[in-house]
């Protein structure tokens, strides 16, 4: 045993190394046990609702896509400045910093909810194919709003590596989520009864989460965010109105993602048609959230890192992480390929039409091997870069979904998706290395 910790020791070798692997351990523990209860409940609900689920992925997609056409992504704005203004000390900016973004959310928050308000019965009639759902769009609408806030409160428990009161918030989070569930389905409420179950969740979520980085604050800070100056931000607003700029641009890449797929094949097809490929897309997703804790956990910590000493030490972490990372994606697919076409039909037969697509999208975790790249390149600087590859990948993803979509359904859907991260390591993971490999470059902010 002494051997294999000296071993793990010298491996691991820097700081930032040995707490990536603290924090991402954290997470993925929890997230081990979030999966497994959310996939509990994935059966329950798709078993209870049949071809209901896709009406609700239309509903959801829908309102998602228009909150990221209004949106102002935050999240990598305060961590990559919370970090830099901690490591010089500036308490002023840092502050006001937090105090710009929650305000800047309540803003987009307000216009989201106006904008679905609008549009809810145009919006049932085109994807829904009935004039009569309005309200269901109206509702997911609500649960956006009372998310105000979650992102920038994640962002400063990740910069503070409380990762333990965050991986303690998914899993409570996800437990309520299936009891409530449970009971919704009980009560036959349906999709209206889920969407109300997340309002009720995503406001428990957002406020448990706002005492805990408020307790944070207030221990490391003698000021108070909303009590704090904007006019500190005075000589930096310029740049960091830029990558605010660059972040929300990045929204179409968002949109592209996180909606646009579903409402394609929507459009095209019948609810059923989505229901397949979203239950392809969701076996997907249980196997990339098993890397979204290593995610989560490096992008500030690449951060923190390159602000305090510039590119060397990434260069180390990131050689190390590459091999792992690559490992990981082929561990994926080799499962996926080996057991997907027989185990799926024979435990869930349910899910058998939807293999063919599943082993399509399972492609799409081919980012994991560059899951550093975003990180770095927005704490050199080069935020507006990443958002122009970023930007290129939607635009590609797009034209494949209109094209490929009307031709062959959810194949042609899930083939178009997968471009998107085709294009997006050919354009962003070389990036990434170039900046790595000039040894003159300064730190962020030097």
């Amino acid at each position: 045993m002494d051997v294999i910790r000296l071993r793990l020791s010298a491996w691991l070798g820097s700081s930032a190394m040995t707490r990536l692997v603290k924090n991402t351990s954290l997470l993925l523990s929890a997230e081990v046990l979030v999966s497994a209860i959310g996939f509990a409940r994935f059966l329950l609900i798709t078993h209870a609702l049949d071809d209901d689920y896709g009406v609700w992925m239309l509903v959801s997609s829908a309102v998602a896509v228009i909150s990221q056409i209004i949106a102002v992504r935050l999240w990598e704005t305060v961590i990559k400045y919370v970090s830099e203004f901690m490591v010089v000390g500036d308490e002023a900016r840092l502050l006001a910093l937090i105090k710009l973004c929650l305000l800047i959310d309540l803003v987009v928050a307000i216009l989201v909810f106006v904008a679905v308000a609008i549009s809810a019965n145009w919006l049932s009639l085109v994807f829904l194919k009935r004039p009569d759902l309005g309200a269901l769009f109206l509702a997911e609408a609500v649960r956006i709003c009372v998310k105000t806030g979650l992102s920038v409160w994640v962002a400063l428990l990740r910069v503070f590596d409380r990762f333990k009161w965050l991986s303690l918030n998914n899993v409570l989070t996800s437990a309520a989520w299936f009891v409530l569930s449970l009971v919704v389905l009980e009560l036959g409420l349906g999709v209206a009864g889920l969407i109300v179950a997340g309002v009720i969740i995503n406001a428990a979520q957002t406020i448990m989460l706002l005492v805990l980085a408020g307790r944070e604050l207030r221990t490391r800070f003698r000021g108070h965010w909303l009590t704090a100056n904007l006019s500190a931000l005075r000589g930096r607003g310029r740049e960091i109105g830029g990558m605010l700029f660059s972040m929300n641009v990045d929204s179409f890449r968002k949109i592209i993602l996180n909606g646009a797929d579903t409402l394609v094949l929507g459009y095209f097809y019948t609810a059923a048609e989505v229901t397949v490929y979203e239950y392809a897309m969701q076996l997907t997703a249980y196997l990339a959230r098993l890397t979204q804790p290593i995610y989560d956990s490096l992008y500030p910590e690449v951060t923190r890192v390159y602000a305090a000493e510039g590119p060397a030490p990434v260069r180390v972490l990131v050689r190390k992480l590459t091999i792992g990372l690559t490992v990981i994606f082929g561990g994926l697919l080799a499962g996926t390929y080996l057991f997907s076409w027989w185990l799926i039909p024979l435990i869930f037969p349910k899910y058998a039409p939807a293999i063919p697509i599943f082993s399509i999208t399972v492609l799409t975790n081919l980012w994991i091997i560059g899951l550093w790249a975003p990180s770095l390149m927005v704490a050199a600087g080069r935020a507006r870069q990443f958002t122009v590859y970023n930007t290129i990948s939607a635009l590609v993803m797009l034209i494949m979904l209109l094209v490929l979509t009307p031709l062959w359904g959810s194949v042609g859907t899930a083939i178009a998706t997968v471009s998107y991260y085709v294009v997006w390591m050919l354009t962003v993971y070389p990036a990434a290395l170039k900046i790595l490999a000039r040894p003159s470059a300064g730190a962020a902010g030097v």
